[in-house]
């Protein structure tokens, strides 16, 4: 496979897992956290608020990957990929915690 057909098919990943978080995230926003919220804890608060501050994180960095690939280069794309990943699991395993 040309590497040009590679990059190709990792930015179509890419773009459907970025769709795909951003609609993760608009459930949890729109449904999961409000419900949280209901239990009137300061410790599901305090998680809630962590949530939203993650999520905007996300937001900012994926905003950044959709500017940024058709015109920056693959290694910086990388790298930024990378932290967005992280995020994600720094974020799956707090929610693992909380369940």
């Amino acid at each position: 496979m040309k590497a040009t057909d590679l990059l190709k098919k990792q930015h179509k990943s890419v773009k459907a897992l970025s769709n795909e978080l951003k609609m993760h995230t608009q459930i949890e926003e729109e449904i999961f956290y409000p419900a949280v919220r209901e239990i009137g804890s300061s410790k599901a608060e305090e998680m809630v608020d962590e949530s939203y501050e993650e999520h905007h994180v996300v937001d900012l960095v994926l905003a950044e990957e959709d500017e940024m690939f058709p015109v920056a280069g693959k290694k910086l794309g990388k790298e930024r990929l990378q932290q967005l990943g992280e995020q994600m699991e720094r974020m799956a395993g707090g929610q693992r915690r909380a369940a």
